[in-house]
């Protein structure tokens, strides 16, 4: 333990320099002096906006159901890759006990629409670079589709499932 208080006090005591860029003039006429100046620009993204998606109460369906959620997408560098998962593997609703499913497609649409496989990332998407908060205009969306078919053939019930969307800016 004296070895380890001796080498503290040692630190304390002779300090070293800091290492640094920048140099001090010289005395003179004229003197010049350099110094480094950094600015850390991050990769930064967000996703915001985006609401609970409520697809309503029916019976039956004639066509597809569909519901669009629009959201703000910010990244720093301009650009973005979206992944979307669910809670429940696959893209569908399941049932409160779990025995049926009624089937969705997703979509995420942002200077086109493309559809979104589960765990399947899309690259290359537009984002808003100039504010966190896309200046209050929505810019991108993400739609899911409902087939006639899907729901007709399920029980009736409450069906859910748990979405996660990843932005990653790129």
């Amino acid at each position: 333990m004296p070895f380890v208080r001796i080498i503290l006090l040692l630190a304390l005591v002779v300090r070293l320099p800091m290492a640094s860029a920048a140099t001090d003039g010289l005395l003179g006429r004229e003197s010049e002096a350099t110094t480094l100046v950094t600015f850390v620009k991050q990769n930064s993204v967000r996703l915001s906006g985006i609401n609970d998606i409520h697809l309503g109460s029916r019976a039956s369906l004639t066509s597809s159901e569909q519901h669009t959620d629009d959201v703000c997408v910010y990244t720093s560098t301009g650009a973005y890759a979206v992944t979307a998962t669910s809670l429940n593997g696959a893209f569908e609703l399941r049932s409160e006990d779990g025995t049926d499913a009624i089937l969705y497609r997703l979509q995420w649409i942002s200077g086109g629409t493309q559809d979104l496989l589960p765990s399947v990332t899309i690259r290359g998407l537009p984002g808003h670079v100039s504010d966190i908060d896309c200046n209050g205009e929505l810019n991108a969306s993400i739609r899911i589709i409902v087939s006639a078919s899907s729901f007709n053939d399920a029980d009736p019930g409450v069906y859910t499932d748990t979405l996660m969307l990843l932005v990653r800016a790129e």
